[in-house]
């Protein structure tokens, strides 16, 4: 299942390059963001969102 859902989040993330938009998905350890060509790991939702401000549309992902 894990597998599953990486592989679609790889799929979303070359449909939908750029800094424009962010993605964040939550982890068994708090929130994996998305942001162009970065990412990074948080440990509240708030904080992940804050990392996204930039960002005209944000993407939430929750398993």
């Amino acid at each position: 299942m894990v597998k599953n859902i990486e592989s679609r989040l790889d799929r979303l993330k070359r449909a939908i390059p750029g800094p424009g938009v962010g993605i964040m998905h939550q982890t068994e350890t708090g929130w994996t963001v998305y942001r162009g060509a970065l990412q990074r790991d948080f440990h509240s939702e708030e904080q992940a969102h804050d990392f996204l401000k930039p960002c005209k549309t944000v993407i939430v992902v929750d398993v």
